[in-house]
């Protein structure tokens, strides 16, 4: 933003118009200051008395150094969670699982991030990175024959592997949210899912 148009007094010297340069400041403090600084004019009171402009180099320098400081409040570190998928029975097709954060979207299958690795007998681990602290549902499968969803049989009975977080188990479905979810603070952390088949 450009300083306001100076005044020239009679006597030769010139002047800044004070009230255009208070509206300059209101509406750009830090930047037009900055100019007020630089030009090494005096400013012409309404009084017309003067006040050279070095008066403002201390309120200047103290908007710069407080302007430059960090926030007061400290941000939240992000969540990792490392997923221990055990008792894979084969090493046939991929281990997927998907974790979410609230019951909501567990319902809605409104996942907040997958992940997938192939399988391989016994145990395997995925991960999940940059997550928010807090609650979080992990659902995981082995999808034997690759073909991205968990078959079922009779009934709608799975007929591939499958697990929650902390090991819940529903009846005759999905547990609930809150049986299954797990806290997840700053930093890594591990789960372990014991798969059922």
């Amino acid at each position: 933003m450009s300083i306001p148009p100076a005044v020239v007094h009679a006597s030769g010297t010139t002047f800044c118009d004070v009230s255009r340069s208070q509206q300059a400041l209101h509406e750009a403090p830090l930047a037009a200051a900055t100019q007020l600084a630089r030009s090494r004019k005096p400013i012409k009171l309404r009084d017309n008395s003067i006040m050279p402009l070095h008066c403002f180099r201390f309120p200047l320098a103290a908007c710069l150094l407080i302007s430059g400081l960090p926030s007061a409040t400290p941000r939240a570190e992000a969540a990792s969670v490392i997923v221990s998928v055990e008792n894979i029975r084969s090493a046939q097709g991929e281990i997927r699982a998907s974790i979410t954060d609230s019951a909501a979207n567990f319902e809605a299958k409104a996942w907040t991030d997958r992940a997938q690795t192939p399988a391989q007998t016994g145990a395997t681990i995925l991960r999940f990175d940059n997550l928010r602290p807090g609650r979080y549902l992990i659902s995981c499968f082995h999808d034997e024959n690759k073909n991205g969803f968990l078959d079922r049989g009779l009934f709608g009975i799975p007929v591939e592997g499958y697990g929650f977080s902390r090991n819940a188990r529903g009846t005759f479905g999905p547990p609930d949210f809150h049986d299954a979810a797990i806290e997840v603070p700053e930093g890594a952390s591990e789960v372990k899912v014991s798969l059922s088949y």
